[in-house]
């Protein structure tokens, strides 16, 4: 599946959403015993990131090459924060900072490496300029539209907020497809996803909200998987 199709994948319908899976995922998660994370010092985590970081490299730069990406948005920097949330995100500058809360509360490598390549991917969508870019547009119309500052705020969320879900659905089907590539296990990867799923209460993401809730990111990495 090339970039291109990952790009029109659509969100999982309403219908999709309370499918026979979704309910499959909700009922795992309530029953299923997620392997125990192994403590991790800060060098063993930074060195996790590295080695990952590594065995991902070719794989994104082939796929950078085949699909035409720009070599701006085909650069990355990687950085390991003393954090202890579970957490990592892709900012501007091309960098990518993985929480050392989140490596410390995984088990395995193939985890991390799916963490790492929905990063890489957002940066290779371009979906930081692309956000920005709504945010922006979000302030000025709000702020025209409600003659105040607050209501730039609350449209700025708004528009930020609907493709921010897409943003997060396409992230994770390339990601999926460079964890694939680079050799790991998609079945050890997808643990993180089910540990994100057990921090979030909510089995649906609402409106103004920028990711899809846990069950629906899984529901939606098993379709993708089915159809590698």
């Amino acid at each position: 599946m090339g970039l291109l199709c990952l790009l029109i994948v659509p969100s999982l319908s309403a219908h999709q959403q309370f499918d026979e899976k979704f309910h499959s995922v909700v009922k795992e998660l309530s029953k299923a015993k997620i392997p125990r994370p192994a403590f991790k010092s800060f060098d063993e985590a930074w060195e996790m990131t590295q080695d990952v970081h590594f065995r991902v490299y070719d794989v994104v730069k082939r796929i950078c090459k085949e699909e035409n990406i720009t070599n701006k948005s085909c650069m990355w920097s990687i950085s390991v924060e003393r954090n202890a949330i579970f957490n990592a995100y892709a900012s501007r500058n091309n960098k990518i900072v993985i929480s050392s809360g989140l490596i410390d509360q995984i088990k395995y490598e193939d985890e991390l490496a799916f963490v790492i390549a929905h990063e890489i991917a957002h940066h290779l969508l371009n979906h930081i300029t692309k956000g920005a870019t709504l945010i922006i547009s979000g302030q000025i119309l709000g702020t025209i539209l409600f003659s105040n500052e607050a209501g730039g705020y609350v449209m700025a969320s708004l528009l930020r907020s609907l493709p921010s879900r897409q943003f997060e659905t396409n992230a994770d089907a390339l990601a999926i497809k460079i964890v694939e590539l680079a050799g790991y296990d998609l079945k050890k990867a997808r643990y993180v996803l089910m540990r994100m799923a057990k921090l979030d209460p909510s089995i649906k993401s609402r409106i103004l909200e920028s990711h899809p809730a846990g069950v629906e990111r899984i529901v939606a990495f098993d379709k993708y998987r089915e159809n590698l």
